[in-house]
């Protein structure tokens, strides 16, 4: 039991990351000229500051275990949307 606790520490890191190569690939599709090369660069900047400051085990601004799982979801969900909205609807489907 000790080993799961560090596995989904690692789980919830690599989807995390997923997210946030979602949000940059959105960025990078949605808008055209050298617009899309700054939110391609914004968008997983803001979403990874978020996540920091509200989520993350060592967060500068701790928030109550219900509502960072709250969070997360909507994080994971928006991300989902971001990917689906960007064109990739089968990875959106399995993400």
């Amino acid at each position: 039991m000790a080993i799961l606790g560090p596995i989904l520490l690692g789980v919830l890191f690599l989807s995390g990351l997923f997210v946030l190569v979602a949000f940059g690939y959105w960025g990078f599709h949605m808008v055209s000229g050298f617009s899309k090369y700054v939110l391609c660069l914004v968008a997983p900047l803001l979403v990874a500051v978020f996540w920091g400051t509200f989520l993350s085990p060592k967060a500068s601004i701790p928030v109550p275990i219900s509502l960072r799982t709250l969070l997360q979801l909507t994080v994971f969900a928006t991300g989902t949307i971001a990917l689906y909205s960007s064109g990739h609807s089968k990875s959106a489907l399995f993400s």
